[in-house]
């Protein structure tokens, strides 16, 4: 099964940051490869990704959700999603793989071609509270 980390940050004004890899667009997140660490995994990509953003900014984790969801193509991944509230302005810095970021807001996920991964999360950040639909 393949493991997935993904980071959600969220802004008081119901928005979320998205980051775009080819032409979907999703949570900033990476495959944890055998026994390495998670947040480690986490911490590297924010690193090498989104120079913008690092884990000492966005310190203390609210919470964290994991679950094993259904993706097309991928079959099953178990994705661990650290939440953050951030009132942070990041600019929209992006390197690597990635090819855009952006804070979206939660009436604006429909417009955005969004992964299978990310569209799960995102109905669970919305059924537990955490963004309002």
């Amino acid at each position: 099964m393949l493991r997935v980390v993904c980071l959600a940050v969220l802004r008081s004004n119901n928005e979320l940051l998205l980051v775009r890899r080819d032409n979907t667009w999703m949570l900033p997140s990476v495959i944890v490869q055998g026994d390495e660490d998670a947040f480690q995994c986490l911490s590297t990509m924010l690193h090498v990704a989104l120079p913008g953003l690092s884990l000492e900014d966005i310190f203390p984790f609210t919470e964290d959700v994991c679950g094993v969801f259904s993706c097309r193509g991928t079959a099953v991944v178990s994705a661990c999603v650290y939440i953050i509230s951030s009132s942070l302005s990041f600019a929209s810095q992006y390197a690597g793989e990635l090819t855009g970021s952006a804070w979206v807001h939660v009436c604006g996920f429909a417009v955005y071609g969004i992964s299978d991964l990310t569209y799960n999360i995102i109905a669970v950040l919305q059924r537990e509270g955490f963004l309002l639909q």
